[in-house]
């Protein structure tokens, strides 16, 4: 037995001491501006969220496509193969899939918050004076046909 425990602690002793004289770098990417960067994962490919836009990377690392906008407070929600960028306390909305952005959303309140179907369709809870409200629109940004849902403080 402890010829045995001496060969595991001998193999553990040389395999913590290896050394690399060679690496390689499969890719990288040196970050500009602003260190307040959001990533998701969406189907293998990685997403980048600032307050300025948005960039998709492929696993290779290179951009598959990017999409500027001025956000001050962006939150991220990603569903299936869609996604939604929505400047909270703000007015301002994006919606994009895998090839890039599908629409934008431009509201006369403020977003509280947002959600995304894996179909594309986002509902928006904004702010109002006497109570906030959910909103739908579609994948393009155009509201749908649907009363919006009312949420009372009262």
């Amino acid at each position: 037995f402890a010829v045995v425990a001496l060969g595991v602690f001998v193999f553990f002793m040389i395999r913590s001491a290896r050394s690399y004289s060679n690496f390689s770098v499969v890719w990288e990417n040196e970050e500009l501006g602003s260190n307040t960067a959001i990533y998701k994962e969406m189907n293998g490919q990685m997403l980048r969220f600032t307050m300025d836009g948005v960039t998709c990377v492929n696993p290779n690392g290179e951009v598959v496509w990017n999409f500027g906008y001025n956000m001050r407070n962006p939150r991220v929600e990603v569903q299936g193969e869609y996604g939604v960028i929505a400047d909270v306390q703000n007015e301002s909305a994006v919606i994009f899939n895998m090839e890039g952005v599908t629409g934008t959303i431009t509201t006369t309140k403020n977003i509280l918050n947002a959600s995304i179907s894996a179909y594309g369709v986002v509902s928006l809870v904004l702010d109002d004076v006497s109570a906030n409200y959910i909103t739908f629109y579609d994948n393009s940004g155009r509201e749908l046909d649907i009363p919006p849902i009312y949420i009372s403080f009262v």
